[in-house]
Parts: structure tokens; C-alpha cells; sequence
């Protein structure tokens, strides 16, 4: 029976080791290749603890003056008194050795060392002994004679070459008590910059361990027990004024509460002296308020109007019923305040619902024509251009989408729905917006939502899918054509396609920073705009009464497109 079993369990191994393998968690990548910068010069933080307290024990450990640690500390002399625990930039020089990174640094064996007790105590997992032993083939690590010379290759990396925002990658051994939020705090970087830098691994599993912290200018570490030394002198501090601040506030609000109740009466008093009928309305208003506190809420709130009421300080009845009907019935010289968009929301033109199974056979489908989306991108672009860069101060949308854009009736774009607007505290909320206009450039190019599900549930992302295209010169063209609004028929210049889409994929960029400006989006819409008019002066002629009709008869659709209002239409 056991001798049956072994072929299953083989099997069974087989099958569960790839699984297991695969789930392994990613470790800092500390490796090289041939694209990579060969040398440079980097850091390595390092905690001043016995016997290296000093600035001379430590700069005699690595082989570097003191003055190069002091200046890259800030600290004040060279002789400078370290605290415990002090955290300390080591500048050193990165190399590339076959695959992977070192800063080599030379120790002089003393007794009781070994490869384990130098790379985990003197150098603070700054290295493995692994790496100690790969890096000294010829000695042997049982048998270290005193005073032998071992070089110990420390972790280190050099940033990529097209990575400008990062100048350093700072080699930093992660403690048990660390948290991403605190570590980007004291490096001064992003929690964003150090998770991707390191791979998306897991810090809990890093302790004791080397991780690297990208950073564009050097870090100020504050002293250890900064705050431990002053945080009884702070809460005392902080109880002696919160207990001020809170009486003051009291006797503040007793004295405007006073005030204000003094200043009330002086009113119904002059009111009683100036005219007894308002004096009599007021104490009519006063026993209507205690009535109605009588009456239950529900009907109360039915028949009272709390606005008017508080500005006539006195109750205004009316039944909800009659304000409804007066409401949904208009006198004559009720108007409507705004525009009244005709033809509604852009959303309904670019993706209209399916017909239901009771509409008739012989179905019209209206879609917008090239030139229609053009002059709506430029519509948007126009309104987005006025609210970042016209208005004081600007002013971020924050909620731009095509169900949010209003077309009237010669298919004029306006932005709408600005309950989420508000005005823009940084340049971030701006480039969000423009985010969201690149969006809509895509949908206007590809008739498709930005954002759908597929039948095996693959989300599909329209600006991941324009990454693809534009990136790939072979066959862009073509690719883009296929990707384009079938309802277009093909009746676009692709090169005007092209630079749409172009400038889509910059808007929908990643990176904020790498977003154009309205400004340029405007500009460049400006001339794609009058490029295709002028072609489509050239490519058409009509006179005012007559115009000609495109026939295009495919598989029984008839396309018919309309040059004056620009419109193209499919009949089935």
C-alpha cells in the first residue's frame, strides 16, 4: 500500500513546488547589468555604537576621512560628540562586480571574529557572510588567523541612468520598529519611491536587513531621544496652555452669548417704542412658534417654511402640495436660469443604450462625425483652459467625464456638474484634470468606454491600450486604425488620428509631472482643428440648399454622411 502511495506523492509534488516557488516574496535587487552605470558615488547609513562611537573609529573602519562623514552629516567639527544610536550617511564608492554592487571595504581580523560576527555587529547587515565568502575564495572562514586583512563588500546600487529624480539610492538596514510612512518621513522621500524601489516586498520580512531609499538631495537625520528629552517638558507644556486655551474660550463664548442676547433685546425694545404693530406681530410670532411646538414634527415640517420663516422672524405656512404644483406649473414669467443643453450629455452620443427587443427592425443609429469630436475636444479644452489658468484662483473640476459634458443644439461642448469643483491647492488637482480630458480624448477617438470588462473578466484600460499603440512604431497605423470608433467609417485623416492620440497619451501620462498644460493642449488642438478644416474644405463643396450625400453600402448598412451638420448616420 505505501509502495502505491509514492507515485501520487511524487505527482502531487510536482504539481504544489512551482506554486510554492511562485508565491516566493521579492527581495531588494542590489544587482548590475551591462546597461547599468559601472561606478558611482553613493551612501550607506550607519548607527554610532561601541567601540564605534566616535567619528575617528568609524572613518578608520571604512577607510574614509572624517571630514567627508562630517560634511555629509552636517555636522560642525570633525571632533564632534556622537549620541548613541546617532544615524550616520557613509559616503562610498559603488561598483559594479560581475552582477551585483559593492562598496569593498578592507577589516583587519581580531579575535573571536568570523565572517558572521563582522557582517552582522561591525557593519550591521550592511552584508552577509555569504557574499563575504564568495568575495575571499582563498581564506577559509573556521580558521581566520588575527590581523589578516578580509574585504567585506558592503550593499550599495547606482541609480539608472534615465532615472534623474532619484540622485541617490541610500543603502538603509531596516529595524524592527521601522514603518514605511516613518522611514520616507526621515529619508524625506515618498512611502511610494521606497516600496517600488525595493520591489514590493515585504518589510515585516526585512528586518535586519538592506533595503535601499531613493532620494534626490541627502537626508538630515535628527538626533536620537530628540524627543524623549523634551516630551514630559512638551505634555507640560501642552496641558498649561490647553487648559488656558479652553477657559479663554469658555469666557469668550459667555461674553458673545451675552452680547448677542443684549443686542436682541435693544432690538425688540426699539421695535415696541417705534410701532406697536410690529411689536404685536413679534409676540404673535413668538406664540405661533410655541404652537407649532406643540404640533408633531411630521406636520410641522410639512407646512413650515424654516428659511423664510427665520428671515421674517415669524412662521410662514403654506402646504407642500401647493408649492409642489406651483413648481411643476410655471406662470409666464417664470424663466429658466442657464443654458438648456439640447441635444443632452456627450455620453449618450458616444455610447447610446441598445435598442430593446420591442423596437422596430428598420433602426437609425446617429454618431458623431470626426470633425464633431474634434471641435468637442476643442470645446472642453477651452473650458478646462478657462478654469486653470483664467479664474483666481483655479479651479480643479474633479469630476470630468462625458456624462458631465452638455451639448446644445449646434453640438457646442459645455463642462457641467461642478458639485465636486474646488479650487486648486496644488498643481497635482490641475494635472488631474488633466487626466481626465485625456479620457475623454480616448473615448472620443475609440467610441468606447475608458474603462470595461470583458467576457472573461479582464478589465481593459483605453489608456493602457493607447500605450501600446503609440509605443510600437511597427504597424502603428494599422493598429490604430483597427482601435479606432468603427462608427467613423474611415472618414478621418489618420495622421490627424494619430496626433489625437498623441496627445491623449500624454495627457493619461503616469507620472503628473509628464502631463501637458492646457495651455498646449489647447494650442495643439487649435491646429489640429484648422488642419482638418482646411482639408475638409478642399475634399468638400456645398451650396446652401444642396448638399452631397457618401453612400457606403456594407453588408446592408447604409452610411450617410451630412457635410453641413456634420453629422453621420447608419440605417439598418
Amino acid at each position: 500500500m505505501a509502495l502505491t502511495m509514492l507515485p501520487l506523492l511524487a505527482l502531487s509534488a510536482l504539481f504544489v513546488y512551482p506554486n510554492i516557488a511562485s508565491t516566493t516574496p521579492p527581495d531588494t535587487n542590489f544587482t548590475c547589468s551591462a546597461d547599468s552605470p559601472r561606478s558611482c558615488q553613493t551612501y550607506l547609513t550607519y548607527r554610532a555604537r561601541p567601540p564605534y562611537a566616535n567619528l575617528g573609529n568609524i572613518s578608520d573602519m571604512f577607510g574614509i576621512s572624517r571630514l567627508s562623514i562630517a560634511q555629509a552629516n552636517n555636522l560642525t567639527s570633525e571632533n564632534e560628540r556622537l549620541l548613541y544610536d546617532q544615524l550616520l550617511l557613509i559616503p562610498v564608492k559603488c561598483s559594479c562586480n560581475e552582477n551585483s554592487y559593492f562598496a569593498n571595504v578592507t577589516h583587519s581580523i581580531k579575535k573571536g571574529d568570523s565572517f558572521y560576527v563582522v557582517a552582522t555587529s561591525v557593519f550591521q547587515n550592511l552584508t552577509n557572510y555569504h557574499a563575504v565568502e564568495d568575495m575571499n575564495p582563498s581564506l577559509n572562514p573556521t580558521n581566520l588567523t588575527v590581523g589578516e586583512p578580509v574585504v567585506f563588500p558592503l550593499l550599495c546600487k547606482c541609480p539608472a541612468l534615465f532615472r534623474n529624480q532619484d540622485k541617490y539610492l541610500i543603502t538603509y538596514v531596516w529595524q524592527p520598529k521601522d514603518e514605511i510612512l516613518q522611514v520616507s518621513s526621515m529619508f524625506n522621500t515618498s512611502s511610494y519611491d521606497i516600496v517600488n524601489e525595493n520591489s514590493f516586498r515585504n518589510f515585516t520580512a526585512a528586518v535586519c536587513l538592506p533595503v535601499l531609499i531613493p532620494v534626490s538631495k541627502l537626508p538630515i537625520f535628527p538626533p536620537p531621544g530628540f524627543k524623549s528629552r523634551r516630551s514630559k517638558k512638551g505634555q507640560i507644556t501642552f496641558i498649561v496652555l490647553g487648559t488656558f486655551g479652553s477657559f479663554f474660550l469658555f469666557v469668550l463664548s459667555w461674553f458673545l452669548i451675552y452680547k448677542y442676547r443684549s443686542h436682541k433685546t435693544k432690538i425688540i425694545l426699539a421695535r415696541k417704542e417705534s410701532s406697536p404693530f410690529e411689536f404685536t406681530d413679534f409676540l404673535y410670532t413668538k406664540k405661533a412658534l410655541k404652537h407649532e411646538a406643540n404640533v408633531p414634527a411630521k406636520n410641522s415640517q410639512d407646512k413650515l417654511l424654516a428659511g423664510v420663516s427665520g428671515y421674517l422672524s415669524k412662521p410662514i405656512v403654506y402646504n407642500r402640495n401647493e408649492i409642489m404644483e406651483a413648481k411643476s406649473k410655471p406662470h409666464e414669467f417664470s424663466k429658466t436660469n442657464g443654458n438648456y443643453a439640447e441635444n443632452g450629455s456627450l455620453d449618450k452620443w458616444l455610447f447610446p443604450r441598445p435598442l430593446s427587443c420591442s423596437s422596430s427592425g428598420s433602426s437609425v443609429h446617429v454618431s458623431l462625425s470626426w470633425a464633431q469630436r474634434l471641435n468637442l475636444a476643442l470645446d472642453i479644452a477651452n473650458g478646462l483652459h478657462y478654469m486653470h489658468e483664467h479664474s483666481q484662483p483655479s479651479i480643479a473640476h474633479r469630476d470630468l467625464r462625458t456624462s458631465n459634458i452638455l451639448l446644445d443644439s449646434k453640438f457646442k461642448a459645455k463642462i457641467g456638474n461642478f458639485s465636486a469643483a474646488r479650487p486648486a491647492i496644488s498643481s497635482i488637482m490641475l494635472k488631474v484634470d488633466v487626466f481626465a480630458f485625456g479620457v475623454i480624448l480616448l473615448e472620443l477617438l475609440s467610441g468606447k468606454k475608458a474603462m470595461e470588462t470583458r467576457d472573461e473578466g479582464e478589465i481593459c484600460m483605453a489608456w493602457k491600450e493607447i500605450r501600446k499603440i503609440i509605443d510600437v512604431e511597427d504597424k502603428r497605423e494599422e493598429s490604430l486604425r483597427l482601435w479606432m470608433d468603427p462608427n467613423l467609417g474611415g472618414f478621418y485623416a489618420i495622421d490627424a488620428a494619430l496626433n489625437m492620440a498623441v496627445l491623449a497619451r500624454a495627457c493619461t501620462s503616469e507620472k503628473s509631472a509628464d502631463r501637458p498644460g492646457m495651455t498646449e493642449i489647447v494650442f495643439n488642438l487649435s491646429v489640429f482643428a484648422q488642419a482638418s478644416s482646411e482639408m475638409y474644405e478642399r475634399s468638400w463643396t456645398c451650396s446652401d440648399y444642396i448638399c452631397k450625400l457618401l453612400l457606403l453600402y456594407l453588408a446592408n448598412v447604409v452610411l450617410v454622411y451630412d457635410p453641413p451638420t456634420c453629422m453621420t448616420r447608419l440605417f439598418r
